[in-house]
């Protein structure tokens, strides 16, 4: 267990100043009945992880998704084409509130979370009783002070290549951005002055809103404005404003797809984080080919990324994930099937991070979160599921990398 909590620690990038902030939000001094709750569930999850004891756990990490809808239109993940839907701040707030069980949130999945301005209401409220984190395509943020200061622990930027001509055709900008009208939060300052009051006038708000998304696009369709240098000023301006403030957290990354086409990016992306002075970045494995486009790597391709990662070891972290040819994740049975839970923007609930486009939805399908006691019947479907995993893994894990890595 002491390797696991390592690996765990290493992920978190844990130095004492952030080991002072994550831990009285994953035990918390004021309730020691929770606090050892999570204790007692953590080690029971470990347990039934690693050695496949029937033990009874709940979900330890929680992935939600706050808005279904991007403005870009990326080609492994092709949420622009989905209808605009953002999770009501209610319903997040009965979710967390019914998972005390929960210590990392996640938000993200299939859309730009930060196209609605709850997000950073959820994140708020949130992070007095979990370590929160949050990927974000950067070309949209609320102020940056508002982001230092919200509690938040983490904040991927999602870029796979520098290469303006590859990352404007691996993230797409046709996504459908004239839908995205509903309380949409954007870098304009009296809207957000608006927001920070309260007082959301809809007709003002949403028209305003919708004429600067008809402003960008037409400027972005013009090649006038460049998707690219607006994602690498906004991560700027988080990073010089968190050393402004003085802050160390949160953690600013860059996250990475990690694909044959993006292998000759890979050193590219570290240089220009060094550049930026993020601190750190993650390559995340292709889950699958994008038949055409990308196509998942080999371990000859992961021997490569090894390589520069010994090499920038002194200048900069760099993780692997979701690999089954080495890198950061635990060997044995999946692990985040074991300790996470997927909540959508339907309130349905999910065993893991899965893509949507690959997984069998009625196959990996437990419940919805619409209710305390629909909750607690999903609960009791997911606990099935893993006591079973081993013996009776269902299509979907089978046929993932990461079900089972010696």
């Amino acid at each position: 267990m002491l390797s696991f909590v390592k690996f765990i620690f290493r992920r978190m990038l844990l130095d004492s100043d952030k080991l002072r902030f994550a831990l009285p939000r994953m035990f918390p001094p004021s309730d020691p009945k929770l606090s050892a709750i999570r204790m007692k569930n953590f080690i029971s999850t470990y347990l039934a992880w690693k050695y496949g004891l029937k033990l009874k756990t709940k979900p330890i990490i929680l992935q939600i998704e706050p808005v279904r809808g991007c403005n870009l239109n990326c080609v492994m993940c092709r949420a622009g084409e989905f209808k605009f839907q953002k999770l009501l701040f209610d319903d997040f707030k009965r979710i967390i509130d019914n998972l005390p069980e929960v210590m990392f949130i996640t938000l993200n999945y299939g859309g730009e979370p930060f196209l609605s301005k709850d997000t950073i209401k959820m994140i708020r409220y949130a992070q007095k009783k979990a370590i929160i984190i949050i990927f974000s395509n950067f070309t949209v943020l609320p102020e940056p002070e508002d982001i230092i200061n919200s509690g938040l622990f983490e904040i991927n930027a999602s870029i796979d290549s520098f290469d303006k001509e590859k990352y404007n055709f691996i993230r797409r900008k046709n996504g459908d951005i004239n839908q995205i009208t509903d309380k949409t939060i954007l870098d304009i300052k009296n809207i957000v002055e608006i927001i920070r009051k309260g007082k959301v006038d809809e007709e003002f708000y949403q028209k305003s809103v919708r004429n600067q998304i008809i402003k960008n696009n037409n400027e972005y369709e013009n090649g006038k404005k460049d998707t690219l240098e607006i994602v690498i000023k906004n991560l700027k301006n988080l990073v010089d404003t968190r050393r402004k403030l003085r802050e160390k957290l949160p953690i600013i990354s860059i996250s990475s797809i990690f694909a044959k086409e993006t292998k000759e990016d890979v050193e590219n992306i570290i240089r220009n984080a060094i550049e930026l002075g993020v601190d750190r970045v993650k390559f995340q494995r292709l889950a699958f080919d994008v038949p055409g486009i990308l196509h998942v790597p080999d371990t000859n391709d992961f021997r490569h990324i090894f390589e520069l990662k010994e090499r920038y070891k002194d200048q900069i972290k760099i993780l692997i994930v979701n690999s089954e040819f080495g890198g950061h994740y635990p060997r044995g049975y999946c692990y985040l099937a074991h300790f996470m839970i997927l909540i959508d923007i339907n309130k349905k609930i999910f065993p893991c991070c899965m893509p949507y486009q690959h997984m069998d939805t009625d196959e990996a399908f437990f419940g919805t979160a619409t209710s305390k006691e629909d909750m607690k019947i999903a609960m009791e479907k997911r606990q099935k599921f893993i006591w079973e995993i081993r013996k009776l893994a269902p299509n979907f894990c089978i046929k993932c990398p990461l079900y089972f890595r010696e």
